[in-house]
């Protein structure tokens, strides 16, 4: 009988352990994890903030962003969109035609499309917002705990920590949060970014050379 017991104390000893143990691994994670949020959140917003960045827009597009001017080249580096505070123009360099559009006030440059890009992500891991990283609510319908799922891996050789929201997964350089790139989990497309902060130069942003072009001039926008 006092076996019995003994076997009983002791199964209820490794018990109490386990779940310790289970209890403080779980703490560990979510405060690493929240620690990773916190940090991929402050280089969104530092992304947001820049006034000097260049980046991919998908395969075949470079951004170059200044508080100025913002360009769009392609693969050959030839412009194809350039847009100031005046006008924006749409280049179609095959055709050598044109798009000029001017405003009676001035144009909004605004963020850089890359945060934009980024969209609910922001919002979800900006603290000023509605949705909190600690009870978590996504939208109304989703939890942060439940689709934010955080782990180590590599891209392209690189280290970096994986987060996986809903149908998507962002690949996070490890030293400097800078998101690297993102796959879409229904089509497994991916999109590498390719960011550069303080990266743009003057001669990056210098107006097209629209000699020969044939260029047609929208009304001018309020």
């Amino acid at each position: 009988m006092k076996n019995v017991k003994k076997i009983v104390f002791l199964i209820g000893v490794i018990c109490v352990i386990v779940l310790a143990i289970f209890i403080s691994m779980n703490l560990l994670t979510k405060s690493k994890n929240k620690k990773i949020l916190s940090n991929f959140e402050q280089k969104l917003e530092e992304i947001g903030d820049s006034k000097n960045l260049s980046f991919s827009d998908g395969e075949d597009l470079r951004c170059y962003y200044t508080e100025k001017a913002v360009v769009y080249k392609d693969k050959e580096g030839k412009i194809t969109s350039y847009s100031n505070e005046e006008e924006r123009l749409v280049i179609d360099n095959d055709n050598k035609t044109a798009t000029l559009c001017t405003n009676d006030s001035k144009f909004d440059i605004g963020k850089p499309a890359i945060y934009l890009n980024f969209g609910y992500l922001a919002d979800v891991l900006n603290e000023d917002k509605d949705v909190n990283i600690e009870d978590i609510n996504i939208m109304d319908e989703y939890k942060l705990k439940d689709v934010a799922k955080i782990s180590d891996g590599e891209y392209k050789g690189q280290k970096c920590y994986i987060l996986d929201i809903m149908r998507e997964k962002f690949y996070i350089d490890k030293d400097t949060y800078m998101p690297i790139a993102m796959v879409e989990s229904s089509n497994n497309q991916t999109t590498e970014y390719n960011i550069k902060l303080d990266d743009v130069s003057d001669s990056d942003v210098v107006y097209p050379d629209l000699t020969d072009y044939n260029i047609t001039e929208l009304e001018s926008q309020v």
